[in-house]
């Protein structure tokens, strides 16, 4: 039997470790890119969250908008409350829609739950009330609905499908600050207590005020906002009357 000689053995090749270099350097340029774009489209949502419930709850007392001194992260933080629980089913979806066709029933299980628990907690510490719970949790439901319809195939082939996926995302994201907005300003607009109380110059002239010497004691407002340099009060139960005093006219004030 003839024996063939073994060649000489192959060197790897001193280009493979650059090779390596190079692909970890690409991913990483890749990872960072995506992960900028995704911060930025966050803040970008979180901001115009914020703003519509702003604008939503100062509009439905008449006050101007413009003129509350609201600072960009004031406007972001009220934007993360407004989305707080569809970013907490988001998450968790998201690394979860490969599975949804394999398993179905977990996926159903794992949305409906995530939204009782956020929804026993937001009660238990008083995050929201009991209405925003309702239109919070009917939020994180519909978007289960729709990651669940995409793994069934909806908006896969079809561009008018994905259309209409990307319409009811943006009408979520308009809707929902909008309607806390209003939520929250009707509840203060039927407040029919307040612990509120104001003490001013004589010359002030709200309506409603108690007179002693030259001061004058106010318990009937509910604070709507206080700004660096004013008060913004509603009279109580008379959501059409807003006041605005400025803080140099103010000689006391309990919360």
């Amino acid at each position: 039997m003839a024996v063939r000689p073994l060649g000489p053995a192959s060197e790897p090749s001193s280009n493979e470790p650059a090779l390596d270099v190079e692909l970890f350097a690409t991913a990483i340029s890749w990872v960072s890119l995506a992960a900028v774009r995704i911060v930025l489209l966050g803040a970008a949502g979180f901001f115009l969250a914020g703003w519509l419930y702003l604008t939503a709850f100062f509009s439905f007392f008449h006050m101007p908008v413009l003129g509350m001194e609201i600072s960009p992260s004031e406007i972001l933080l009220q934007g993360v409350h407004s989305l707080l629980f569809p970013i907490a089913v988001v998450l968790p979806v998201f690394f979860l829609r490969v599975y949804a066709r394999r398993l179905m029933l977990t996926f159903v299980l794992l949305v409906a739950g995530s939204a009782a628990l956020l929804a026993l907690l937001a009660l238990a510490f008083r995050w929201y009330s009991a209405t925003d719970v309702i239109v919070q949790t009917a939020a994180v439901l519909w978007i289960g609905l729709a990651v669940l319809a995409m793994q069934q195939g909806f908006g896969r082939d079809s561009r008018y499908h994905r259309l209409i996926l990307s319409a009811a995302a943006l009408l979520l994201l308009i809707s929902l600050p909008t309607a806390f907005g209003i939520i929250d300003a009707g509840q203060q607009a039927t407040a029919t207590r307040t612990h509120f109380v104001l003490t001013t110059n004589a010359n002030v002239g709200l309506p409603g005020g108690t007179t002693s010497g030259n001061t004058v004691e106010y318990r009937n407002f509910v604070l709507l906002r206080e700004t660096p340099t004013r008060y913004w009060m509603m009279r109580l139960g008379l959501a059409t009357d807003v006041y605005s005093v400025a803080k140099d006219q103010v000689l006391y004030v309990r919360y």
